[in-house]
């Protein structure tokens, strides 16, 4: 089982992530409605799986940087308003538009996840 926070200030949004990814019996969903609760609640559920708003209060890159803190794998899953520059070279982070998502982009990239994962499932 993968634990998964969902992180995004926007409610509308985590209760569509929330409906796209719940009947996945593989995934333990936490929700985080405040940025300023992210790394608690990523160091509290071990997270494997990051779901991340890049619109939160707080920049989305420092909130990685905490995660990374941790050393332990996990991957991330951005999602923004507009394409994200991936010139960053970490294999774990995944890019999303809101504009594209749906249960079935989620599906491929967990699936992805779960055949290249460094992280063993719970």
């Amino acid at each position: 089982m993968y634990h998964v926070i969902i992180i995004s200030e926007n409610r509308i949004l985590i209760k569509n992530i929330y409906e796209m990814i719940e009947d996945n019996s593989q995934l333990r969903i936490h929700i985080v409605p405040f940025s300023m609760d992210a790394y608690e609640e990523f160091y509290q559920n071990h997270a494997d799986i990051v779901i991340l708003d890049t619109s939160v209060f707080l920049p989305y890159e420092k909130i990685l940087e905490q995660f990374y803190q941790c050393q332990w794998p996990f991957h991330a899953i951005l999602i923004s308003e507009v394409s994200l520059n991936k010139s960053n070279t970490n294999t774990n982070i995944f890019y999303i538009k809101k504009s594209t998502l749906s249960k079935g982009l989620f599906f491929e990239i967990f699936s992805d996840i779960q055949k290249h994962s460094s992280i063993v499932q719970k």
